[in-house]
């Protein structure tokens, strides 16, 4: 049997021996300064000195001993201080008390005791040892005369020789040895069991952590119900989901938390899952999708497990009204082909009506008015199927300045006669960016051509860029690293004119398709 505590163990099991030790001394010497008391006076006045230096010795003894717990000495060199000072005290005590006569032989138990509450089996028979080399070292030099005891306690009642003496050694030395076994055993026993119960607390408080961790890193809302439906624990994600402060569940009722739900009744099967509303005290209303699960252990508790779908209900709406408004697209596009073939052929058959007849100038007007409104149909149709059928864009290093320069120039020279429209531009040359030309110059003749509807031919335009390859980061791309010659990041054109402006009213309505506020316009144009 070997094993000793360690040090921060040691702590506890010393202060509680101290005190005992205190107790145990304080009773015997107090018992028998009244025992001497009762039998003279005489007998009290010659036994206090040696009563006297007993106790002083001991709570000196203990007063060091406190000092040295106090500041953390080597707690287990203190010990077997400690239990060698029992020894030296228990020993005295049968000295002054007649030796092999005394009473007080029984108190090498208690230091057995002692050294197996703190040193365990190892403890407990080194005081065995101990108890029997110094009570056997006492009583045999009592035998032999070498010892003198003083009688002031007891009166020897008869007069023992050698073979008594031996046979008062071990007989006591065999009970020091049995009482080491029996509180060695136990000891280890008990040291077995600590060790156990110290490797369940460490597993269960990992345990209780990891699933401290794991629910309060969830996702999801959880709160638990008791069999009286009132909320004894929720998570800090329900409280977040919930919108209520930390606590501000516990001990109210279900409904209370979340009125809409359908909770299942005491008892009664547990529905699957659930899809409810709630509207946050901020106002916030939310689509919650629930589900319930037995609590085990706990008669009539359930678990409540909630997810946030709001937006994912608002995906699963914009969906499908996505895959609504692509089949309309789809057909509307086929539609708009199809029209847009024969509007074709009627167009150029009335064009070779007209110069193949002689038309008053009446019917050559109504032929004019019929091939306008014939390239007009055509354009919106055009228009159209940009709209509901873009074309694949294939981004490649485009220099800014010189595409807006070079469609500024193509729209100025195809403009009516009279036209006082002026265009500045003020676009860096030295910009790139990576994006389609064909349709860079789509866009920038579409907002040329509402610049110059909105100044009704006549005005100034000033298109405008900058750059910021910084904000490239910010935006999500994963490295500044150039890419085609184009460095990552964000170029902001901007387009300006001297016109009315647009209407407030409007503004919020410009990017809707077939929304427009000129008398010729298709609405499509932003919208595309």
């Amino acid at each position: 049997m070997t094993g000793a505590p360690g040090k921060e163990d040691l702590g506890r099991p010393l202060q509680w021996i101290i005190v005992l030790r205190v107790v145990v001394a304080s009773v015997l010497l107090v018992t028998l300064a009244l025992l001497q008391a009762a039998r003279s006076s005489q007998l009290l006045e010659d036994s206090l000195p040696l009563l006297q230096l007993l106790g002083s010795g001991v709570f000196l003894a203990t007063g060091c001993y406190a000092f040295a717990i106090w500041r953390r000495w080597n707690l287990g060199r203190l010990g077997v201080v400690q239990l060698g000072g029992d020894l030296v005290f228990i020993t005295s005590l049968q000295y002054v008390t007649g030796g092999i006569d005394s009473g007080f032989s029984f108190l090498y138990l208690l230091a057995i005791i002692a050294g197996a509450f703190l040193f365990h089996g190892r403890g407990a028979f080194a005081m065995a040892i101990g108890s029997t080399l110094a009570y056997g070292g006492l009583v045999g030099g009592q035998a032999s005369g070498w010892v003198h005891v003083p009688r002031l306690f007891v009166n020897p009642v008869l007069e023992m020789g050698f073979w008594d003496f031996l046979t008062n050694i071990c007989f006591n030395s065999a009970v020091f040895f049995v009482m080491a076994l029996l509180c060695g055993y136990f000891a280890e026993q008990l040291r077995a069991t600590h060790l156990q119960l110290r490797v369940k607390e460490k597993t269960l408080e990992s345990l209780r952590a990891l699933t401290h961790q794991i629910v309060t890193s969830m996702g999801s809302g959880l709160l638990t119900i008791d069999a009286g439906d009132r909320v004894s624990f929720i998570n800090a994600t329900g409280e977040r989901l919930l919108g209520i402060g930390a606590g501000g569940a516990l001990g109210r009722g279900l409904r209370q938390v979340l009125p809409d739900i359908s909770e299942p009744p005491p008892g009664g099967p547990l529905p699957g899952r659930l899809e409810v509303g709630h509207e946050r005290p901020d106002g916030v209303s939310l689509h919650l999708g629930c589900s319930f699960s037995p609590l085990n252990g706990v008669p009539g508790g359930r678990i409540l497990i909630f997810q946030d779908l709001t937006e994912v209900k608002a995906a699963e709406e914009s969906a499908r009204r996505n895959e609504r408004l692509a089949a309309v697209g789809a057909l509307s596009a086929a539609m708009a082909h199809e029209i847009r073939n024969p509007l074709a052929s009627m167009r150029g058959s009335i064009e070779m009506l007209s110069k193949e007849l002689q038309l008053t100038d009446y019917q050559g007007r109504l032929m004019a008015i019929v091939l306008r409104e014939a390239d007009r149909l055509n354009r919106l149709l055009t228009e159209f199927l940009q709209f509901a059928k873009p074309q694949e864009t294939k981004p490649r290093p485009v220099n800014l300045g010189g595409l807006i320069r070079e469609s500024a120039e193509v729209f100025l020279q195809e403009q009516r006669e009279g036209s006082r429209l002026e265009i500045q531009i003020d676009v860096p040359a030295g910009i790139t960016v990576a994006g389609d030309a064909g349709q860079l110059r789509q866009v920038a003749w579409n907002l040329f051509l509402n610049a110059r509807d909105a100044m009704k031919g006549s005005g100034k335009v000033r298109v405008s860029a900058r750059s910021a390859p910084g904000e490239a980061q910010e935006s999500g791309m994963a490295s500044r690293k150039e890419i085609g010659g184009v460095v990552p990041g964000w170029v902001e054109l901007c387009f300006e004119d001297s016109g009315a402006g647009i209407p407030a009213e409007a503004i919020h309505r410009i990017f809707e398709p077939f929304f427009t506020t000129k008398e010729q316009g298709t609405g499509l144009g932003l919208a595309t």
